[in-house]
């Protein structure tokens, strides 16, 4: 996630704006606010927790107004398909990168993580908000996901349900999801998950969390069962 970025020279009539504040496209008249977003709890307890819990709120409604316009003829399941990509984590990393936010955050004890840089994205749209208005946040969601939006010509497809579908069509009991292995320590652990559809081949993942794993697993053996069997 974190890359060089060249800093861009800052307009004369804009020189009191930082180079994250041009990216951003708003000048803060709070700057501590916008530092608030940037800064992870290890840095001090003036963190960006509370500004992550309304910035989620305010980009799942922005993006739900943008899908609804978009899809005119999409009915409910392909648009809730679309909506919970779009604010989910991948997403939220790309924006991130884009801002190069590793390159501002305040912090101590530990690197950003991907988790963390998509956390301050959804700090930073509420900063947006609290500073400058819903106008303000709203264009610059509209401005780094309209690219997201457009490039997805057909709705994700939800590896789990898939999977299910498959099975079922084959008159085959539903997958069945095993943990396989636990490590880490108890705030960032990892799990190995097996996914597996009757007698068919299983397939395995990893992610920190048990949900995340059983999708991967999942997405594995959805591939595989339809290059192999149809």
């Amino acid at each position: 996630m974190a890359g060089i970025c060249p800093v861009q020279a800052v307009p004369e009539k804009n020189r009191l704006m930082s180079p994250l504040e041009e990216k951003l496209g708003h000048e803060f008249a709070d700057k501590e606010l916008l530092k608030r977003a940037l800064t992870h709890s290890s840095a001090g307890p003036a963190s960006y927790e509370r500004l992550e819990f309304l910035g989620d709120r305010i980009l799942s409604f922005v993006i739900a107004d943008m899908l609804f316009t978009a899809f005119k003829n999409e009915e409910e399941g392909a648009l809730a398909k679309r909506h919970s990509t779009l604010v989910k984590q991948g997403a939220l990393e790309k924006v991130a990168c884009a801002l190069c936010v590793s390159d501002h955050m305040h912090y101590a004890n530990q690197k950003p993580t991907k988790s963390m840089m998509a956390d301050v994205v959804e700090a930073l749209i509420a900063a947006l908000y609290l500073d400058g208005g819903f106008a303000v946040a709203e264009k610059f969601i509209r401005s780094h996901w309209e690219e997201l939006i457009r490039v997805a010509d057909l709705p994700p497809e939800d590896a789990k349900s898939a999977l299910q579908e498959w099975a079922q069509a084959r008159g085959l009991p539903l997958p069945v999801y095993k943990v396989l292995e636990r490590s880490g320590p108890d705030h960032d652990p990892i799990f190995v998950i097996e996914a597996k559809v009757s007698d068919y081949p299983s397939q395995q993942a990893q992610s920190k969390s048990k949900q995340a794993a059983q999708k991967l697993a999942a997405r594995s053996l959805i591939d595989y069962l339809r290059t192999t069997h149809g």
